[in-house]
């Protein structure tokens, strides 16, 4: 899509706090340029954690618990 449908919200190398918009992305756009929708996340220091559990499959709104991080 080079570009098309996502807004950049951090300038590069920008220090970012949990919460912060870091990109907004036209999901419209991205179905209609025949890409699904599905964003992954991935947690790379799972080491550093007793327990990682992730919420079940399915919608994610703005405020939603997607993971249950302990150490």
């Amino acid at each position: 899509m080079d570009g098309n449908g996502f807004t950049k919200k951090v300038s590069d190398g920008a220090k970012v706090h949990a919460g912060d918009v870091l990109i907004e992305a036209d999901l419209n756009a991205i179905k209609e340029a025949g890409h699904p929708a599905t964003t992954m996340m991935i947690l790379t220091n799972t080491d550093l954690y007793d327990s990682v559990e992730c919420a079940a499959p399915g919608t994610v709104t703005g405020k939603s618990s997607v993971m249950k991080l302990t150490k």
